[in-house]
């Protein structure tokens, strides 16, 4: 299901889809692991808006977070 939802964001929106899962990691701890790889791959920088989408019960919850140091 996650899959699906990552690459219809990719085909219809632009969006960057990156994975993350696993029990052991908290949301907070995966989106500041997508933030850095994104900022590696210079896809975002410093002062720029992202948008990290995740999954609760089946439904999309969007989280509108600005990129730091």
């Amino acid at each position: 299901m996650e899959a699906h939802v990552a690459s219809r964001g990719l085909v219809y929106r632009g969006i960057i889809p990156l994975m993350g899962s696993g029990s052991s990691k908290s949301t907070e701890e995966l989106i500041t692991f997508g933030i850095e790889a994104a900022k590696n791959e210079e896809i975002c920088k410093v002062g720029d808006s992202v948008l990290a989408l995740r999954l609760v019960d089946g439904s999309a919850v969007m989280l509108p977070l600005m990129v730091v140091d």
